[in-house]
């Protein structure tokens, strides 16, 4: 059973190709062999014929399911065999201050940073509007949390750090040691 429910889950942490194309193919084989079947197993028996299109019919979308999990694990393979992830970039020490400080200069910024051992996204964002070119509703978050006072933000990063510096490793998509 725990082999059937995996089947249904996507191993995004995988290297190897091979698992997902065999998915694939797995499931080629079983359209193949679905759409085929009177030619496959040939009788005249209605009853019969009816209970296999049933069971076909019951299968395609699992089947489907599988296909598209496969497809998704497929493309993260590539980013898992040639990272270019957090844990090989260079992080560079940045105070609480200077973070605080860049936040509250921008109105649109992001920063990944190791937190507790964790890559977590921090920094501000902002809505704009085109008609009065100007920027509004500036909010600051940490991961997923929000805050809408630059005072709300330091307190929850020096409560989450507690420390005086971060490793920052990318601001705004940029690798921290080369902005």
């Amino acid at each position: 059973m725990k082999k059937i429910k995996k089947l249904f889950e996507p191993d995004f942490e995988q290297m190897n190709y091979r698992v997902s194309v065999l998915k694939i193919l797995a499931v080629v084989a079983f359209y193949f062999l679905g759409f085929y079947r009177e030619k496959i197993i040939v009788t005249d028996s209605e009853p019969l014929k009816m209970i296999m299109t049933v069971i076909t019919v019951a299968l395609i979308i699992p089947a489907m399911y599988v296909f598209v999990i496969a497809i998704a694990e497929i493309s993260e393979i590539h980013g898992n065999r040639h990272p270019d992830s957090e844990s090989e970039l260079q992080p560079v020490k940045y105070t609480q201050q200077t973070i605080l400080e860049m936040a509250a200069a921008n109105d649109i910024i992001e920063l990944k940073v190791w937190l507790n051992g964790k890559a977590v996204k921090l920094g501000s964002s902002s809505d704009y509007d085109r008609k009065t070119d100007k920027f509004f509703d500036k909010l600051y978050y940490i991961g997923k949390a929000e805050y809408k006072t630059d005072a709300e933000f330091a307190d929850a990063l020096h409560e989450l750090n507690g420390k005086k510096s971060l490793d920052v490793i990318s601001i705004d998509g940029v690798a921290a040691s080369k902005y």
